[in-house]
């Protein structure tokens, strides 16, 4: 038996920004991954007692990324836009 159309609880919109969601979210999982698998690159890399300072820079790394993509990333990416390029709502 095949479903017909209407059967879906959301509509096309709604779908539209649940897919979008998800993918968003799978791309932020796959970068911190990124992010710990060249940390471990380059702990590889370095003297033992190097170690923790890379670490540490590659958190710090993570965390301003994060806190700038919440200033002014977010914004730009999902702001009203006059220009139909960069949005410039949403900041902060």
């Amino acid at each position: 038996m095949v479903d017909t159309p209407s059967s879906c609880p959301l509509d096309n919109e709604e779908l539209t920004n649940v897919i979008n969601l998800g993918f968003v979210l799978i791309c932020g999982f796959l970068c911190f991954l990124l992010q710990a698998g060249f940390g471990l690159l380059e702990v590889g890399s370095v003297r033992r007692k190097n170690a923790k300072n890379i670490m540490l820079k590659n958190i710090m790394d993570a965390v301003v990324s994060a806190l700038a993509y919440w200033a002014v990333g977010f914004a730009f990416a999902y702001g009203t836009s006059s220009n139909g390029f960069i949005g410039n709502s949403h900041y902060f």
